[in-house]
């Protein structure tokens, strides 16, 4: 997490004389504080997000072979798609998000999502930006008063709320709605 100059020193000679069959994974957010003299002699790996389509496939597949729930038309479709936006490509914490979801509720849709997981509608969502874009602030305090008040986590509904904001400029755009 925080290795001093000391610290570093004595890595490097662990590198540089490990074990016999030994090989270490370094895993870190902060590559850019890892001195040269260590980066020099490993093997860099940086991994990326995945697609949301590439979750919502995966989710798909693994739904089908535990044959776990029916399919019912784009509802269930709809409810991959929202887990895998929120879990913003990380394939473990989608896992974990539908895991959950179905837990609360064996039928898999988007409105037992929602409730599963503490967020709020997009509805919502839109009504807030129409009382920002119609100057009725307050409307928009009621909007967030009424999610507070139900238990909402606010800071995570400033997280959508502003990823949903992203979302409808890149609409305004032209962005594909399938890409949002």
């Amino acid at each position: 997490h925080a290795i001093s100059n000391t610290g570093w020193q004595a890595f490097l000679k662990l590198i540089e004389e490990p074990p016999v069959k030994s090989i270490f994974i370094f895993c870190t957010t902060d590559p850019q504080k890892i001195p040269k003299t260590i980066l020099s002699r490993v093997q860099r790996y940086d991994f990326k997000r995945i697609s949301q389509q590439g979750i919502v496939d995966r989710l798909n597949v693994i739904l089908e072979k535990e044959n776990y729930i029916t399919y019912e038309g784009n509802t269930v479709q709809d409810a991959l798609e929202y887990i895998a936006k929120i879990a913003d490509g990380g394939m473990r914490d989608a896992l974990s998000l539908m895991d959950k979801c179905l837990s609360f509720n064996k039928e898999l849709t988007l409105k037992n999502v929602v409730r599963a997981l503490g967020t709020v509608d997009y509805q919502v969502m839109m009504d807030l930006t129409d009382s920002i874009i119609a100057a009725q602030p307050m409307d928009g305090i009621a909007i967030v008063e009424k999610i507070h008040a139900a238990g909402k986590d606010i800071k995570q509904f400033v997280n959508l709320y502003v990823q949903f904001l992203l979302d409808v400029c890149k609409f305004k755009l032209g962005c594909e709605f399938r890409y949002l």
